[in-house]
């Protein structure tokens, strides 16, 4: 896995700036599917221009869809584990 680092100044204080990297890529955990199910961890660029707006991109190509269909595939398997006419197909 490759890292990079954005580098920014901030201001630190009153008076002084420094130099602060940012460090890319960031892994988070972004709620994007039911409460209920663990959420799937993705990561994330962090981008930086010259007037200081900042973002997030998505930069794990959607795995995380994949992920998510099968924690609420194995939490629909663990909740409903005594029914046996219910069958879960992800």
């Amino acid at each position: 896995m490759m890292v990079f680092h954005k580098t920014a100044t901030i201001k630190q204080g009153v008076a002084s700036l420094v130099k602060a990297k940012a460090p890319n890529p960031v892994t988070l955990r972004p709620y994007r599917t039911f409460a209920e199910v663990e959420q799937p961890a993705s990561q994330f660029i962090f981008r930086i221009n010259q007037r200081a707006e900042m973002a997030l991109f998505e930069a794990d190509g959607g795995k995380w869809r994949l992920d998510a269909i099968n924690n609420i595939a194995n939490f629909l398997k663990e909740e409903l584990a005594d029914q046996t006419n219910i069958t879960i197909l992800a």
